[in-house]
């Protein structure tokens, strides 16, 4: 398994080797909160036409299934992709996260563009 990191900046646009298990790391801006515990994380991905998402996610994970685990330092927090989860994807697609605090409100996020690329090695 190896590691993606992902720039700080938004959008925080990657790719990925369809078919592969990775972890990819993503930064959260300390201004919108400090700390990620006792937070709900949500990240999505959709197909997309013009860096705009279409229709319902085609994948989902979260911090509720273990998916997606919040870090506060550095404050980001990774998404486990496996090899089901992209072995037929090849192409552009639009991914957002979600961050809820303890009440439910939206505290924070992060949206990109996730490029799936075909690879001889699978």
């Amino acid at each position: 398994m190896s590691l993606i990191i992902v720039p700080a900046f938004s959008p925080q646009n990657f790719s990925i080797p369809a078919g592969y298990n990775e972890i990819i790391t993503f930064d959260v801006n300390p201004y919108v909160t400090p700390s990620l515990q006792n937070t709900t994380i949500w990240w999505r991905v959709y197909e997309e036409s013009i860096a705009i998402p279409v229709g319902s996610p085609i994948l989902i994970k979260s911090s509720n299934d273990g998916s997606v685990i919040g870090i506060d330092s550095p404050l980001s927090f990774t998404v486990q992709m496996y090899s089901h989860d992209t072995i037929a994807l090849l192409r552009n697609y639009y991914h957002e996260a979600t961050i809820l605090n303890a009440l439910g409100e939206t505290i924070g996020g992060s949206f990109g563009i996730m490029t799936v690329i075909e690879t001889m090695n699978r």
